[in-house]
């Protein structure tokens, strides 16, 4: 079976790309995380911890209202948590809904990967480590994502 072309049509790309510009400029300091090293407490180990032991958890903290629905995003850069809570996160929650309903992307990929994706493209966005579009980013991912494996 054949799948389709992945790719937003390029007028609602521009749109999505022009929204997207707009909100790592709203982007919130919600706390400053403690150093750790000050007043490390007295740690002796008794066993070695492998890899295995640790379990991963992804980088960002999705919030949840009442009724189960995303309301805010955060993750730690450098010292301190930055993101989106609460009414700062409706034009992320806004664009992503806009994105995961056109189709090819509504049949092939979940509204929660999209915004995942989105969450990845602003922080590596606000740390300088992406210079592409959301609507690329977002497309590239998304491919990857669900390419036929061999």
């Amino acid at each position: 079976m054949d799948l389709p072309e992945l790719s937003f049509h390029p007028k609602a790309a521009k749109r999505f790309d022009e929204r997207a510009q707009e909100i790592p400029g709203t982007v919130q300091c919600l706390r400053t995380i403690r150093d750790p090293t000050a007043q490390a407490p007295d740690v002796h180990p008794a066993e070695t911890i492998r890899p295995d032991d640790i379990l991963s958890e992804g980088r960002f903290v999705f919030e949840v209202d009442p009724l189960g629905e995303t309301a805010g995003v955060f993750w730690v850069s450098a010292s301190m948590r930055v993101g989106w809570i609460g009414p700062a996160f409706q034009p992320i929650k806004t664009l992503v809904d806009s994105m995961g309903q056109l189709k090819p992307f509504r049949d092939l990929v979940s509204t929660k990967f999209i915004l995942e994706q989105t969450c990845h493209w602003l922080c590596d966005t606000l740390e300088r480590r992406r210079a592409d579009s959301l609507s690329e980013f977002v497309t590239l991912r998304s491919r990857e994502w669900s390419a036929p494996l061999d």
